[in-house]
């Protein structure tokens, strides 16, 4: 089975844990796939022989696609770490001088510290062991090859687009670079140059009076440029985020009455005499209509009971805290203590059903309405990203900017502008009631 093809088992693996239907709560660790279109620059390297020195430098790279898988099963206060496989598919870079030797492609293997923002920004660094085969064609027997193991350390930038959801698309960039060169054997371009003219068989080396050396048979071509640093632009989808998938509520039905037993009295046994069996016969289909219709209305008597039992709770109305942060101007970004108070009212209602809350964002007077309609909604993301880091997995369409359509107070003074830069909990369903006056309220930031 070649590299590829273990790889892209794998990748086929895990994504059948999303077909079959795995629930909100992730049970596998969170998982992601990303694609890259990447640019490697190469080594150049000089190599001397009995005959002089030749340089080899690389010519005409080209982009080649690439693919990695990654696990995420340590998480950590800042982010967490991820282990990662990857594979970059074949880009020919060939030698400038007499040989076709080029690099075809490089397996990845690695760690990486991903370090989270409040915003929808991540960013990571981490290392790679990664191998690059190299190979060169020859005009007689098969290709000659090498391959090299290296460390690499790279880093990247990723704009997540909905932090709030199991399945994450990304778009970012990465950039990598080689912390050590493969060694260059004096003798191999002149070896590769005996190969690849067909004179002779592999690893056969010519003395300046035409006696092959048949004794040097171990790296018997040129050393070819293997990459030396990689910028990549990539994109992806990250599965079953940490803090995402907290599972809705059950709805609460009171247990049903019990159906009461249908009891059918056994008929009395009768002497069996010819003339009295249709009498028999019809007192037992009498009787056995009489159970059938008995049973009917209890259950209907049941059904009945169930559905005004469900008809109360569902239109129980339930009161709601009030949660409510407020911002600096122009501003959007929390604080600690933000985040403990948002955390205190998620432990309060973890078991919430999530559609029916709304998260809306305000500005105070101040502003451009397009702006203050953009800020808003910032806003609300803000406050909605901190809920969905505790569990409370407010929908995107939940999530409501209304500049400042709705202020609280009046903005002719410092403290009523401060209050109108807020985010707070709202409700979109007639099964919660927010307590106007908030219990849970985040500090102003009065800007004199």
């Amino acid at each position: 089975m070649t590299k590829l093809s273990i790889l892209l088992a794998t990748l086929a693996t895990s994504a059948s844990l999303i077909a079959q239907g795995q629930p909100e709560k992730s049970k596998y660790w969170p998982f992601e796939i990303q694609l890259g279109a990447s640019f490697m620059g190469y080594n150049s390297h000089d190599s001397s022989g009995p005959n002089g020195t030749a340089s080899f430098s690389p010519k005409n790279p080209r982009l080649a696609p690439s693919v990695r898988f990654s696990i995420d099963p340590i998480r950590l206060p800042f982010g967490s770490i991820l282990f990662s496989a990857g594979y970059r598919t074949q880009n020919d870079v060939p030698l400038n001088h007499w040989s076709d030797l080029s690099h075809k492609e490089q397996t990845q293997f690695g760690a990486l510290l991903r370090f989270e923002t409040s915003s929808n920004f991540e960013f990571g660094v981490g290392a790679d062991t990664r191998r690059d085969w190299m190979k060169v064609p020859r005009l007689r027997g098969t290709e000659t090859q090498d391959t090299a193991w290296r460390p690499w350390v790279r880093a990247n930038a990723r704009y997540m687009f909905d932090k709030g959801t199991n399945a994450t698309p990304f778009v970012g960039l990465e950039a990598a670079f080689a912390l050590s060169s493969p060694a260059v054997n004096n003798y191999n371009h002149y070896r590769d140059y005996a190969i690849n003219s067909g004179l002779f068989e592999l690893g056969n080396l010519v003395y300046e009076d035409g006696t092959p050396d048949r004794t040097k048979s171990t790296e018997s071509f040129t050393k070819g440029h293997f990459p030396a640093w990689e910028v990549a632009v990539v994109g992806g989808i990250r599965f079953g985020r940490h803090g995402i998938g907290t599972p809705k509520p059950a709805k609460v039905t009171p247990s049903s009455p019990a159906t009461p037993s249908i009891a059918v009295e056994a008929q009395p046994q009768r002497p069996v005499q010819p003339v009295d069996d249709s009498a028999r016969i019809r007192a037992e289909e009498e009787a056995r209509r009489k159970a059938a219709e008995d049973a009917r209305l209890a259950e209907d008597a049941r059904r009945r009971a169930e559905e005004e039992a469900r008809r109360r709770v569902e239109t129980q109305v339930v009161d709601v805290d009030g949660l409510r942060i407020h911002f600096r101007t122009d501003g959007f970004g929390t604080t600690a203590a933000d985040r403990a108070l948002v955390k205190s009212w998620a432990e309060k209602y973890k078991g919430i059903d999530a559609s029916g809350i709304l998260i809306v964002g305000h500005c105070d007077i101040r502003g451009l309405p397009e702006h203050n309609q953009q800020l808003s909604m910032q806003r609300a993301r803000a406050l909605a990203g901190l809920l969905r880091a505790e569990g409370i997995n407010i929908p995107a369409g939940n999530i409501i900017g209304r500049s400042f359509s709705q202020p609280l107070a009046g903005n002719e003074t410092p403290e009523g502008l401060a209050r109108d830069r807020r985010a707070e909990v709202s409700v979109g369903s007639t099964r919660y009631r927010v307590i106007p006056t908030p219990s849970m309220e985040g500090r102003l930031i009065v800007e004199r």
